[in-house]
């Protein structure tokens, strides 16, 4: 475009990379670009009540991830410290395990959190959008939460996230719907 300010070339959209480039999207998208006239999407009476779910919702999810793994750290250190005991000795190292290391508080955090999840994302689902980037928050998040991955190549979820990738294209190229 002649006199064009925004002259950023846009990554490459891989099936690895679609749900993080998805979210940089969604989050850049309440950033005018340099030289935009536009005002950021939550500006005013005009915001999209999808956003602010989205971004709480992803928050959540991302903390979620983060005590899976932690649990489960903790859990192969259990199996490691127990392995080689007897199954009398095995009951009472785990439990004093447990308690050092905090497993089992770990895992009361996580399902904590897991519920909190799911409760935010329902609400996100249930609420309507008002915005391509609403639109691409709501259709990532069931792609992030719901799709088998790469070992089901079923229908609908190759289709999802084409259509994912388009939107996604769109919204990053400053196209409207």
């Amino acid at each position: 475009m002649a006199g064009s300010d925004n002259s950023r070339t846009l990554p490459s959209i891989t099936r690895r990379n679609l749900l993080s480039t998805a979210a940089a999207s969604i989050s850049a998208s309440n950033v005018p670009l340099a030289g935009s006239t536009s005002p950021p999407l939550q500006e005013g009476n005009h915001s999209d009540p999808v956003l602010p779910l989205w971004e709480k919702w992803f928050t959540t999810h991302k903390h979620c991830g983060e005590l899976c793994r932690q649990q489960q750290r903790l859990e192969t250190r259990l199996f490691e410290i127990v392995r080689d005991l007897t199954d009398d000795e095995r009951d009472e190292a785990w439990n004093a395990a447990d308690e050092a290391l905090g497993y089992s508080r770990a895992c009361q955090a996580e399902a904590e959190l897991m519920n909190e999840e799911q409760s935010l994302v329902k609400a996100l689902w249930n609420t309507p959008a008002r915005s391509l980037v609403g639109i691409i928050a709501k259709l990532h998040s069931v792609v992030e939460c719901e799709d088998p991955g790469d070992t089901l190549k079923i229908t609908p979820w190759p289709e999802l996230r084409s259509i994912l990738t388009d939107l996604v294209q769109l919204n990053d190229r400053g196209r409207t719907i």
